[in-house]
């Protein structure tokens, strides 16, 4: 469960509020001979580390409190802690009890569906679903810490840790790890996508490429129609070459704008170069080998065999 503050909006004219805290609540929020004053921010719950995932009693015993303080006049906004430490207005009970009542349902199954997907990370059962439950409550550099196969595990437990305090270290870790692998796989779907359409891309620049190679093989050259197709279907396939062959016919044969023949007939080297470039980046920093797994789906997380499952 999260830790959740109650920040105090209105008080009622008549009674003693802290009295009225002391019996909702259970405990008295502060020392009885301060009173509430309007601003004033309570923690009513803030959670053991015990592991626990599921705090479906506790949350209704808190919306229970919530609509007995509301009823007994002490308007208030109850505020759940962020991975940052800065709070977010989950319920509003200023206004309307009907209303506040409302988004704390919301807030609970918001929990119970976290709370689920981090059973399910914990189990080896999670889909990208459950990973888009979780991902609304991470900071929002937590990719950098998925595709950090050295030292993710471990940066992104205590991440988990922060979000939610009742989490063990290795339970995190555990969850953590799965949240890596499902990262890994999903990148991995869609570098084979982007490489089977760049394969395909290919295949079409090919027969356009071997239209320009035929004209100029037969203009230029002067070969026969029925030798000079196939040559150029082959030369259509050879990288580079084709290109430059193309580029050629185009601006001596066609007329074209050597600028507009260059983008035409080179454009898709384009990602190859910036792969190259990529990986010559890769090894000044002494890290082309990681880099080149990672292009090529292969990782550190497929083969280990996770972290440890000892407990805290």
């Amino acid at each position: 469960m999260f830790v959740y503050v109650l920040k105090i909006c209105g008080l009622p004219r008549d009674g003693d509020a802290l009295k009225l805290f002391e019996t909702t609540l259970g405990t008295p929020p502060r020392d009885t001979n301060n009173p509430l004053q309007i601003g004033d921010e309570i923690t009513v719950a803030n959670p053991h580390r015990n592991g626990e995932l599921f705090f479906e009693d506790e949350l209704k015993a808190l919306g229970q409190s919530f609509t007995a303080l509301s009823r007994a006049g002490i308007q208030f906004e109850v505020l759940r802690k962020r991975y940052n430490g800065e709070y977010k207005l989950v319920a509003d009970y200023t206004a309307f009890l009907k209303a506040g009542r409302k988004e704390w349902r919301d807030e609970k199954l918001r929990v119970d569906a976290a709370s689920e997907s981090l059973e399910s990370f914990l189990c080896q059962e999670a889909s990208s679903e459950d990973m888009e439950v979780l991902r609304p409550l991470f900071p929002a550099d937590v990719n950098k810490l998925l595709r950090d196969t050295e030292t993710g595990v471990m940066k992104g437990s205590e991440m988990l840790q922060t979000v939610f305090p009742s989490i063990k270290g290795a339970d995190a870790r555990r969850i953590f790890y799965q949240m890596q692998l499902l990262f890994e796989r999903r990148s991995g779907k869609w570098k084979n996508r982007l490489g089977c359409a760049w394969v395909s891309i290919y295949f079409i620049m090919a027969v356009l490429i071997g239209f320009a190679i035929y004209d100029w093989l037969t203009e230029t050259i002067d070969l026969h129609g029925l030798i000079a197709a196939p040559l150029a279907f082959v030369l259509g396939l050879v990288p580079f070459l084709s290109s430059i062959l193309a580029y050629i016919s185009a601006t001596s044969l066609w007329e074209w704008n050597g600028i507009g023949a260059f983008v035409v007939f080179f454009w898709y080297y384009f990602p190859i170069v910036i792969l190259i470039v990529m990986l010559l980046a890769a090894a000044f920093r002494g890290d082309a080998k990681r880099t080149w797994e990672g292009f090529m789906g292969k990782n550190k997380l497929e083969d280990g065999k996770g972290p440890d499952k000892d407990d805290d």
